[in-house]
């Protein structure tokens, strides 16, 4: 193509633009025109409508479901049966050592050395409790009476002691009774004295009442309202109630009724 031939087209496609910018400047009042009375004839109450606004929620939160667990059965436990066993009483024993002196010769050197002696002590029994009082003498009568009857008397010597008394227990009904305090005369009796005549002489001196053979005098009488077979366990209280006499046990029988004489001197 020839420079002239080039000139030629350029002014034609300018030709052409320079048209096409009047057409639009013609056009464009026509085109304002229409779209404004369009938009006057729109209802004037209509309103857009507006999307709602999306809700959003949110899920729930995964909690975990703990497996069911084995259920282990309860372990047994070893209980310790104690037997209620008597504890023995231990007697102490002593121990007495000796020792021996080492031999430092020779010949001791050539032995295994002499262990010391050990000698054991027997264990002391223990003493049997010293009562003052003993029972010196005692005599027995045959009665029909229901109750358990004894006559006593009470001495240091030859003088007789008041305050003290007698106590005893029955066996087997293990029922105890206990007497009056003794007096310091011979105030108890098992029966009267044997009256004898008033005068023996020119000055009539009464001639003193004597016992007969079956009564008994003493400071201290002791009753016990049983008589039933068994036996009866006697024994001294001190005034301050001690016991200063060791026990005497005297078997009764009830198809042989008896009362009893006794004297304790100290």
């Amino acid at each position: 193509m020839t420079g002239k031939q080039k000139l030629i087209l350029t002014a034609l496609v300018l030709l052409t633009l320079g048209e096409l910018c009047v057409v639009a400047l013609l056009v464009r009042p026509y085109l304002v025109a229409t779209t404004t009375n369009h938009v006057a004839q729109a209802p004037a109450t209509e309103t857009p409508t507006i999307a709602p606004t999306p809700t959003w929620t949110m899920p729930p939160t995964w909690t975990p479901i703990p497996l069911p667990q084995e259920t282990r059965p309860p372990t047994p436990t070893a209980t310790r049966v104690v037997k209620d066993t008597p504890t023995p009483t231990i007697t102490p024993t002593y121990t007495r050592v000796v020792p021996t002196t080492p031999d430092v010769s020779q010949a001791a050197f050539a032995v295994s050395p002499t262990r010391p002696v050990i000698r054991r002590r027997a264990p002391t029994a223990t003493p049997a409790p010293h009562y003052p009082f003993k029972i010196v003498a005692t005599q027995e009568y045959t009665t029909t009476n229901s109750f358990f009857v004894i006559y006593a008397q009470i001495k240091s010597g030859d003088a007789l002691l008041g305050g003290y008394r007698l106590v005893g227990t029955h066996q087997p009904s293990g029922l105890t009774f206990e007497s009056p305090p003794s007096c310091w005369d011979l105030c108890k009796a098992s029966g009267p004295r044997i009256s004898t005549t008033p005068c023996c002489n020119e000055f009539c001196t009464p001639i003193p009442s004597s016992l007969p053979p079956h009564v008994q005098e003493g400071n201290v009488a002791f009753e016990a309202p049983i008589y039933e077979t068994g036996s009866y366990q006697i024994r001294v209280l001190d005034p301050q109630g001690q016991p200063v006499s060791d026990i005497i046990e005297i078997p009764i029988d009830a198809n042989d009724k008896k009362w009893f004489f006794l004297v304790f001197n100290q």
